[in-house]
């Protein structure tokens, strides 16, 4: 993989983790945020790191 793709896939996920950690610092309670999701994530399902189970785990 060349560098260009590395780095867009690197710029791609800190965007992501920031919007996330963004996302769920307007909320006390992780439920809540899961339960409100932007409209951008609920499109695609939740994924496994939004389920309960692996919160708890």
């Amino acid at each position: 993989m060349n560098r260009f793709v590395q780095h867009q896939m690197l710029t791609t996920f800190k965007e992501f983790r920031a919007d996330c950690h963004r996302h769920f610092k307007k909320y006390s309670d992780s439920g809540e945020a899961r339960a409100n999701l932007p409209n951008h994530w609920s499109n695609h399902g939740r994924t496994r790191l939004l389920t309960e189970a692996a919160l708890q785990s």
